[in-house]
This record gives C-alpha cells, structure tokens and sequence, in this order.
C-alpha cells in the first residue's frame, strides 16, 4: 500500500486536534469566496457561503450508506466527476478509501473540518476541507447535492475536496469520466470507442458485449458517453439521452424473453432527474411485460424520474460513442498488478 501524503501539508489528525465544535476549523489553503469557485475572475450571483449547520436543522455526513443515487449534478459542468463518483459507490471498499470513515456532524465529533483522498500522479494524497459550501439564498447547494436527502452531506464536501485538488469549481468544468474514476481508485484505464457502430461488424459488437461483461464481474468502474455536438452544449436527442454527457454504468443483467436471452445495460445521468433513455426497456416501455416479476424483481426494476434507466445491449451499442471502463490496478485496495490494459479517446463532457 502506497503512503498517503498531506494535500498542501495540511496534515489532518493534527488540524483536527486543535478544532472542535466551538472552535471550527478555518481553510485558508481553499477560503469561501469567489476565487474558489471561479478562477478566471467571474462572478457567481446569489451565493453565500455556509455551513451544513447553519443551513440544516439535522446535517448528516452519510444517510443509509453511499448510494449511487447520492450524487446530483450542480451549477457547473463535472457530469464526469459525478458520474465517475456514482460508479464508486457500488465498490464499497474502494470508496472506503476515498471517503474515511468516523467523519460526523455529531456532537463534540464535529470540528468543521473533513478529508477525502485522491490519487494523483502515482502518489494517495489527504485533502483537508473546512464545510462551508456555496448555497443559493433559497438553502439550495449550488453544487453536488442529493435531492431526495437534502441534508446528507458527503457527495458536496467530496467534490469541494476535488474543486480544492483542480484549484476551483471552475476548473472541474468538462473533463473525462476516466480521469475522475483513476483519481478515486488508483485504476487502470480502457476505453473503447463506439461511433461508427452503424458499420461495426458482428464480431467488434460480440466483444463489446463480452468487455461489459467481464468488466462488471470483475467490479471494474463503467462509465459511457456520447459524442458532443460542437454547436451545442448537452444537446437532448429525442430518445432522452444527452451529447457531450457521462453515463455511469451501474449494472449488467440478462432477462429471458419470447426471441431468447436479452443483456440488458443500466445507466445513470448524474443530473438525477426525468432526463431518461425513453425507448425499449425504459422506465414505462411495455418492452418489461415480457419479463417475468422475478427477474425484474432481481433487476431492481423501478419507474422514478431519478436519472437511472435500462436499456438492451444493442441500444446501448447503437447509441453510446464511448465505453469507458477503470481496471482496478495495483493502487486500489484488494487488487493486484494482473489487471493491464489501456488506451484513450479524446473529448470532453460536461
């Protein structure tokens, strides 16, 4: 295990030990004002900085677990990080490794002072971050929130402590998927590129498929996207999917129809709204009264307007441009140096 390392020597056990909850730590290395959120000198209106207890009667740190559903993208462009973010949680002890435990808001635990790690340049470092965090003057997070548990607070005190690695909020404006799941885990990266699908052979498809595959039982960190329109930014298709946009990939499954077995893909928008897939196998498709109530039951299956939705492989294939997948390597928790491979695509999506 590689040591970990003080981000801006800012040692955390020791900023801890001179804090508590009547005495609350103070970031200057990353102070509440504008230059944290916008480098390049622009202004943010109708923002206050504050913290958790000022705005909430009852913060949390965590409610029933890490959930992929957490995480809900704010006012600036890190779909990447976001959804980078939403396919850790579903490894557990990889996200235990980003995110401490024993970080509270309870009581003589508090000291207005958390920590996350990140893996940078082949080295874990230690943020430090005080809890303030931007919020609009009608108590809304500017940022990363969770909408259903509007007080759980470590998805906004997660991506302030990568805003603070970056330098600004600003500066995690577009970026690739893969980036932020290498900076959580210490993986290794492989991406594939889908654009010409339309011409793809049978072959190319069948290994796509069995990439997906192997990639999810191994518990590597999916992700997917599309090509950005230059014209537009997040163009929204008929379909309900979203160019220049990440996908989180949170499940692979098969269901058994009429015509034979269906593998069936599940994707996340990390804006956690209605902004859905809306064709075959979506939230209402007709396409589920085909499978049994078992296997939807085994599936998860549900129809909220949270952002999360299935779709069969071939839509996927058909629609998504790129397919990228973070290996866990030797610099994550439990792993080994057997996973190899890499290779890149260029473009960014916010």
């Amino acid at each position: 295990m590689c040591d970990l390392r003080p981000f801006k020597n800012q040692v955390y056990e020791t900023l801890k030990k001179k804090h508590n909850s009547q005495n609350l730590f103070v970031d200057s290395e990353f102070p509440a004002t504008s230059k944290s959120i916008y480098h390049s000198g622009k202004q943010l209106k109708d923002v206050q900085w504050y913290r958790p207890p000022i705005v909430f009667r009852t913060p949390q740190f965590v409610i029933n677990g890490f959930q992929r559903g957490d995480l809900d993208q704010g006012e600036v462009g890190n779909c990447w990080f976001i959804a980078g973010a939403g396919a850790v949680t579903l490894n557990p002890d990889l996200l235990q490794r980003v995110v401490p435990s024993n970080q509270s808001f309870d009581g003589k635990d508090y000291a207005g002072i958390f920590h996350f790690r990140f893996w940078v340049y082949g080295q874990w470092y230690d943020v430090v971050i005080d809890d303030q965090l931007p919020f609009h003057s009608d108590g809304r997070l500017v940022f990363c929130r969770n909408k259903k548990d509007k007080n759980e607070m470590w998805s906004p005190l997660l991506e302030k402590a990568y805003a603070k690695l970056c330098g600004s909020y600003e500066a995690m404006e577009g970026g690739f998927t893969t980036d932020a799941l290498i900076d959580m885990t210490g993986g290794i990266e492989e991406a594939f590129e889908l654009i010409n699908s339309s011409t793809a052979t049978s072959e190319f498809k069948e290994q796509i498929k069995r990439v997906l595959w192997q990639a999810y039982l191994r518990k590597s960190m999916l992700g997917c996207s599309i090509t950005a329109d230059p014209k537009v930014t997040e163009a929204r298709l008929p379909n309900g999917l979203v160019k220049g946009h990440a996908y989180s990939i949170t499940r692979v499954g098969d269901v058994t129809t009429s015509s034979g077995s269906v593998t069936l893909i599940r994707c996340l928008n990390p804006w956690g709204n209605e902004t859905e897939w809306n064709g075959k196998y979506s939230d209402n498709s007709q396409a589920w009264d085909a499978i049994s109530d078992e296997e939807k039951q085994e599936l998860g299956v549900h129809a909220l307007h949270d952002g999360e939705f299935w779709m069969s492989f071939d839509d996927f294939f058909t629609n998504f441009h790129q397919l990228h997948i973070c290996h866990r390597g030797p610099a994550s928790l439990g792993t080994t140096e057997e996973d190899a491979g890499a290779c890149t695509w260029n473009n960014l999506f916010r």
